[in-house]
């Protein structure tokens, strides 16, 4: 079941890896920032990743500073990947289903 997981993980990083970038060229952010953050799914859900020295910039670009506005692409990319793994992980388990010939 571990190598279930596994490839549920992965399959999920793979479609959320340009739902990200999507999300962050709809809401305006640089492609020299979003191109450099990575999606990873684990047990505890997806996590996007970047390099420490990105911090700064990654929070003015989602929440806004003194000279521009907020432009929400990781709060709304948590909430719609919530929903893609959820459709992943069923088709990953009736797939897993068939395999087994649960239904046939």
């Amino acid at each position: 079941m571990n190598n279930f997981f596994q490839s549920a993980f992965k399959e999920a990083e793979t479609a959320l890896q340009p739902f990200f970038k999507e999300s962050a060229d709809q809401h305006g952010w640089p492609s020299d920032i979003s191109s450099k953050m990575t999606i990873r799914v684990d047990s505890a859900g997806v996590h996007v990743e970047y390099e420490p020295d990105l911090e700064k910039a990654i929070q003015d670009l989602e929440y806004g500073d003194l000279k521009s506005r907020p432009k929400a692409a990781l709060r709304n990319f948590s909430a719609e990947s919530d929903r893609i793994i959820d459709l992943i992980y069923a088709n990953k388990g009736i797939d897993h289903l068939i395999d087994k010939g649960v239904f046939g």
